[in-house]
């Protein structure tokens, strides 16, 4: 579980959580329930790295994996014009 609480307004993160979130190096933000424009734009983002960075890849290592999706985000997937915008993701 990663809230203690149900309530948004009370809305506690699990100790645990809390300590992953700290390891990994990311904020957790909760939004609200039923409001997905709180939430940011990283759901389409991952279907996106899944098919076209991560399927048919090799990787040697992990040091391997990070070398080249970093590389694969600044040539590639940050090269993306958005449609509605007109600017690269990279420029955001």
């Amino acid at each position: 579980m990663l809230m203690s609480a149900c309530s948004y307004a009370e809305a506690r993160l699990t100790r645990g959580f809390l300590e992953y979130a700290q390891h990994c190096g990311f904020i957790a933000d909760p939004t609200r329930p039923g409001h997905p424009k709180d939430k940011p734009k990283v759901k389409r983002q991952v279907p996106y790295a899944r098919e076209r960075f991560f399927k048919g890849g090799q990787f040697h290592d992990l040091q391997d994996l990070r070398q080249q999706a970093s590389r694969w985000c600044l040539e590639i997937a940050g090269q993306r014009v958005h449609r509605r915008s007109s600017s690269r993701d990279i420029e955001k």
